[in-house]
């Protein structure tokens, strides 16, 4: 029977998380300083001023606008990891066998599980309901359009729960389906990027634009169908030939989104014992006949030649999400050949400067997406470094080595870095093309490399502490992306009354922790003469590496020093003896020291 006993164990369980109500907190808080900043902004709450009923409507259409952006925003990055790791959890945990052995089918099990994450999704987006009803007082908000944002933002919610639930039914760990989802929701959101080399090289083939494509882009997108829900609103315009009072233009992507959410929640419920059985019946196989192009010798660093070449990344990220690996790079390498080839074909002379400001934007826009998900990459896999030791039962196993705890973090540090070898591949490839233009961008590669594996150390880190001190790889990566994002950028939201009302060397200073701002400073500068370069953006890049390096040397020397108290190896007030030489010496197992 329906939801069944899963579902109410999950929200009974749930519920008593302290993280859900910490998440809620920061998104309605979120939501209230976007609304005073809005109505600051334009002098609503100064003193002495007296506003009309349109301009308070004007501002009150202004937020609501904001607030679907940031609504949408929140299900899109909270829904995965809500709900990304419920199946694969009891995979982990191998408690998965007990619900196959109980009385409970697929659906209770799955539709369970599914029905109470959506739940909480849904108690998210009703989170802000308070803060949007202070702006309903003064006008503005169309109940129209109020309805068809709210039923967009909940078939949202359902379509990414069906994902989730469908990438863990079909992955062995959380931390393998929260790395799928995330890369499939990028390659869906970054589908106009993608495919407009495609279609560029169709209007050089057939001299005409597809525009089939481009239409069926905007009628299933999600940004770009909530941005024709308020374009609707505020114009009298048809929007796709649809006029703007009616739903016509919203039924497309309702009916796709309801298809595919009932395909992929079928298919989970169908495959829930299937893909877990087969999975575990083939498991030995797959290792026999793994493919190994190279491998060194162990050698004296065994850790580090295991977090190099026997974890393995690339090798759990499912059919679906290697496709979309694929295309994201396919449409790179295209879309960067495209980009050279029409600026040499255009290019009226062959001054250095003009060709290279055209070729920056687009390294920009290419760049800076893959550098923030392979940051993603790079925590999902620190956090889960040690607590997938402890959830596959080798943790201690590795206690009992002789390892020192800086062999033991500068390994899993090593491999977390090395994870994202194929996106500096890619990024060279985006930057080397550079040089046709100016030899002086070869500077701006070195010091935008330099930055981007400063940011990835940092988050490496940051997850190598919390799955030190975390139970599980699913709090230890929800912990790590939180503190990551709001340091690298989620700040930002608290700063932004001050930064209004600041001057510009004091933004600057408030920029300098922000990875998407020292991201693009060193390509923002190449594309300016160095006189006219402000000294507050170049000060604020420096001293935000800086910090980043200061930050670095701190966690690590912290996780290194804490390492043995942490794990529980040896107690705080017992010496670890040194270790004298190879790893396999039985001279330097682990033992009470002497005299003891």
């Amino acid at each position: 029977m329906l939801p069944g006993p899963i579902f109410n164990v999950e929200l009974l369980t749930s519920a008593r998380r302290p993280r859900y109500f910490v998440v809620r907190t920061i998104y309605a808080s979120a939501l209230l300083v976007v609304l005073w900043i809005n109505f600051e902004a334009h002098g609503q709450f100064t003193s002495g001023y007296q506003a009309t009923a349109n301009q308070m409507a004007e501002r009150a259409a202004t937020f609501f606008a904001m607030f679907s952006f940031i609504q949408l925003t929140a299900i899109l990055l909270a829904g995965p990891a809500m709900i990304a790791g419920t199946i694969a959890t009891e995979r982990e945990r191998r408690t998965i066998e007990y619900l196959f052995a109980s009385q409970l089918s697929n659906a209770e099990i799955v539709w369970g599980k599914l029905a109470a994450r959506l739940l909480h999704l849904l108690y998210l987006v009703a989170a802000g309901l308070p803060v949007l009803s202070m702006a309903m007082l003064m006008g503005g908000i169309e109940p129209a359009v109020l309805a068809r944002v709210f039923v967009y933002s909940l078939m949202i919610s359902v379509t990414v729960g069906a994902m989730s639930i469908a990438v863990s039914v079909s992955s062995p760990r959380s931390k393998d389906a929260m790395m799928r989802i995330y890369l499939i929701l990028f390659t869906l959101l970054m589908l106009p990027v993608i495919i407009w080399p495609f279609m560029e090289v169709a209007r050089s083939l057939l001299g005409t634009p597809v525009v089939w494509g481009g239409e069926l882009i905007q009628s299933i997108h999600p940004f770009f169908v909530l941005f024709y829900i308020q374009s609707t609103a505020l114009t009298s315009q048809s929007v796709m030939g649809v006029a703007s009072n009616s739903w016509a233009f919203l039924m497309p992507s309702l009916v796709a989104q309801s298809i595919f959410s009932f395909v992929a929640i079928a298919w989970a419920t169908r495959s829930v014992r299937r893909v877990h059985l087969k999975e575990s019946g083939r498991s030995a196989k797959r290792r026999n006949f793994r493919l190994q192009l190279w491998r060194p010798k162990l050698g004296n660093h065994p850790l580090l030649w295991k977090e190099l070449f026997v974890e393995r990344v690339s090798g759990r990220l499912g059919v679906v999400a290697t496709f979309a690996q694929a295309l994201v790079v396919c449409a790179v390498i295209v879309g960067t050949l495209l980009l050279v080839s029409s600026i040499w074909k255009n290019a009226t002379s062959f001054s250095s400067e003009p060709l290279l400001q055209q070729f920056v934007p687009f390294s920009m826009i290419m760049t800076v997406p893959l550098r923030l998900v392979a940051l993603l990459l790079v925590a999902v896999r620190a956090a889960s470094s040690m607590t997938a030791e402890k959830e596959r039962d080798s943790w201690y196993s590795l206690l009992a080595t002789p390892l020192t705890a800086a062999e033991i973090v500068s390994g899993k540090l090593c491999g977390s870095l090395y994870a994202t070898r194929n996106v500096v591949l890619l990024l060279l490839f985006v930057w080397v093309w550079g040089l046709l233009f100016s030899l002086g961008w070869s500077f701006t590669v070195l010091i935008a490399m330099a930055e981007f594996l400063l940011a990835c150390a940092f988050v490496a880190l940051v997850g190598i502490n919390f799955s030190l001190k975390c139970r599980t790889s699913l709090r230890a990566t929800g912990a790590t992306i939180a503190t990551c994002a709001f340091v690298g950028g989620g700040y930002l939201f608290c700063c932004i009354p001050l930064m209004c009302a600041g001057s510009s060397e004091g933004m600057a200073i408030m920029l300098t922790p922000c990875l998407p701002f020292l991201a693009i400073a060193p390509e923002l500068v190449a594309t300016m003469d160095w006189p006219d370069v402000p000294g507050e953006l170049v000060a604020a890049f420096v001293l935000g590496n800086i910090g980043y390096l200061i930050a670095n040397l701190a966690l690590l020397s912290s996780c290194i020093a804490n390492f043995d108290r942490l794990s529980g190896r040896m107690h705080e007030s017992q010496p670890r003896r040194p270790r004298e030489g190879s790893p396999t010496d039985a001279s330097s197992v682990i033992g009470p020291p002497e005299g003891s």
